[in-house]
């Protein structure tokens, strides 16, 4: 992963410097306005790297946590990609006793290994609690 600067036209009236950005799990480029106005000289390249740099450092935390580094995340984004994550745990698990082999992936902070029948089950409880909510909802309106 690695960043360049450059400038463009942000619109008729003024040009700023924008960094761009590679994205090497996905192959793609992001380009992100530093917002500094650029104008000749190194004064403004200076302050542009400096803002460049930490977009960049942004850029390569979400990126490296498996997120997508061009959209915010919300904390219910983090959640699915963890329970994605977990899910792929209990399926490794899973195969590894179906060999007779003994599972590899503890449940963090729990007791036990990942399965998928774990999985179900905390996918069965979140949903339980989401429709107990609405109905909490509906009846206290």
């Amino acid at each position: 992963m690695d960043w360049s600067l450059g400038h463009k036209p942000a619109n008729a009236a003024k040009t700023s410097w924008y960094a761009r950005m590679y994205w090497a799990s996905a192959r793609d480029y992001s380009f992100k306005s530093t917002k500094v106005e650029y104008e000749q000289g190194k004064a403004s390249e200076r302050l542009a790297s400096r803002a460049a740099r930490k977009l960049f450092k942004e850029f390569k935390r979400k990126s490296d946590a498996g997120l997508n580094p061009k959209i915010e995340n919300k904390i219910s984004d983090v959640a699915k990609e963890y329970f994605k994550h977990i899910s792929n745990l209990a399926k490794k698990n899973d195969s590894r006793i179906k060999r007779g082999l003994n599972p590899l992936y503890e449940v963090d902070g729990g007791k036990g290994y990942f399965s998928s029948e774990k999985c179900e089950q905390a996918a069965a409880s979140k949903a339980l609690a989401k429709n107990k909510m609405k109905l909490y909802v509906i009846l206290n309106i």
